[in-house]
């Protein structure tokens, strides 16, 4: 459902990706300002939301993917910086974070990460009709 990559199955099954995350992640606007040097793309479009009083900033690039993720290697250019945000370090933990798995290298879990996105975004679709009735 989330992923970005349509050639994930097969760099998987090749052993070529060593990623556990690819997508686009909200950092927090103070953490990616620390690590922005470190974005393998160079040219992405920034996206700023503020949620529970913080703001948070998307990096997107232009196929949809991290920023941060080298696309030859498929491999996370912050995964061994001091300054890796909290919610990177979160990305693969799939027992306590199914949002933040990935489905191809956790196959067993597929149903599990789809059902919590569902269940994720049902709650928001309802939270925004609340707020659309007011």
């Amino acid at each position: 459902m989330f992923n970005t990559n349509p050639d994930c199955g097969r760099l998987i099954a090749e052993g070529k990706c060593k990623a556990d995350c690819c997508g686009i992640v909200p950092f927090e606007y103070h953490q990616f300002m620390q690590i922005k040097h470190l974005a393998y793309q160079k040219e992405y479009e920034i996206k700023k939301f503020k949620a529970m009083g913080v703001q948070f900033v998307t990096a997107i690039a232009e196929d949809g993917m991290c920023v941060f993720l080298d696309r030859e290697k498929y491999s996370c250019n912050i995964y061994r910086s001091p300054r890796k945000p909290d919610i990177c370090r979160k990305f693969g933990m799939s027992r306590t974070e199914p949002l933040l798995a990935c489905r191809h290298i956790n196959p067993d879990l597929a149903d599990r990460i789809d059902a919590e996105a569902n269940r994720v975004f049902d709650d928001v679709k309802k939270k925004y009709e609340e707020i659309k009735q007011k």
